[in-house]
């Protein structure tokens, strides 16, 4: 058996997730966290190598790897590389979401090894429904596409939502979409909808009233248009789908058939000329909004929005 469990890359629930199965593997083993910034290579590989005389071993979980300087890094990448590769019955998990070619290299003969990528779409639900299956749930298959619709795919927020339900059915296991609705209605997000749909409906005051809101909870202009510019595309990649039905289109853009319905809705309401003159605009607005000139970038957006 490896002793070492390596999980990179952005996807942080998903390394969370990896993190919390790796420890159930090994409940009987002691657990150590190890906030690697603060501790000397030198003196944990000391540690580390003679830790296990009356024992068999334990668990270090190293946390805080992504602070290290470089300098520093390069010293751990080879201590860990020295006490995974030595026989001792430790076990050690690291969480990070970068890390260099060159360690992974070293480190794969001595390490499980999972990079967790960023997911999108119907990923998300298969995420979502392996999740609930591991945990011995029964779960109607629309809550899939209802939680990745009402999270605007938002990992984070699908994991939060994920534990209500988890907690609220522990008893009967059974998760359904009216529990989903009476549950986690009130966690939606409706500024994000509302601006959304405002703009694709041509409901000025709502997608404003909306916008505004947004950014008094502090939500970040570029997030904003990039919500924005990712509708907009979908709806021209609608508009240009020829004989494919709702639900091929669906597939072959990875997202779920609730957004869809609704993105077949604004096709009714933004004709493709109007739609068209969008594109630039919007890109102008979003790179204008990473410079300096955020407030002009929201200005103009404002006015974006009024013309409705």
């Amino acid at each position: 058996m490896k002793r070492m469990f390596l999980f990179h890359g952005p996807n942080e629930v998903l390394r969370r997730h990896r993190v919390e199965e790796t420890l159930e593997r090994f409940p009987q083993k002691d657990k150590e966290v190890v906030y690697v910034p603060e501790k000397d290579p030198a003196s944990f590989e000391s540690h580390a190598l003679s830790d296990f005389l009356f024992a068999e071993g334990q668990i270090y979980l190293l946390k805080n790897w992504d602070d290290l300087k470089d300098s520093t890094r390069e010293e751990w990448e080879k201590t860990l590389l020295s006490v995974v590769s030595s026989d001792i019955p430790h076990i050690f998990i690291l969480s990070t979401s970068s890390v260099g070619k060159k360690f992974l290299s070293a480190i794969a003969s001595f390490a499980e090894i999972e990079e967790c990528k960023t997911l999108y779409g119907r990923d998300i639900q298969a995420f979502i429904r392996q999740e609930f299956q591991k945990k011995g749930f029964v779960v109607e298959p629309t809550v899939y596409e209802y939680l990745l619709d009402i999270s605007h795919e938002s990992l984070e927020e699908i994991d939060r939502m994920m534990a209500i339900l988890e907690e609220a059915a522990s008893k009967t296991r059974k998760i359904s979409l009216e529990l989903c609705q009476q549950l986690l209605a009130p966690a939606e997000n409706h500024s994000i909808f509302d601006l959304i749909r405002g703009i694709f409906t041509a409901q000025p005051n709502l997608s404003l009233s909306a916008f505004r809101s947004l950014r008094l909870e502090g939500e970040s202009l570029q997030r904003i248009l990039a919500m924005v510019y990712r509708t907009t595309k979908l709806l021209w990649s609608y508009k240009t789908k020829g004989s494919l039905s709702l639900e091929k289109w669906a597939e072959k853009v990875s997202i779920s058939l609730f957004e869809a319905r609704r993105i077949q809705e604004y096709d009714r309401k933004i004709s493709q000329k109007r739609l068209s003159e969008w594109f630039d605009h919007i890109a102008y607005l979003e790179e204008l909004s990473k410079s300096t000139r955020e407030e002009v970038a929201e200005a103009l957006f404002e006015a974006f929005l009024l013309e409705g």
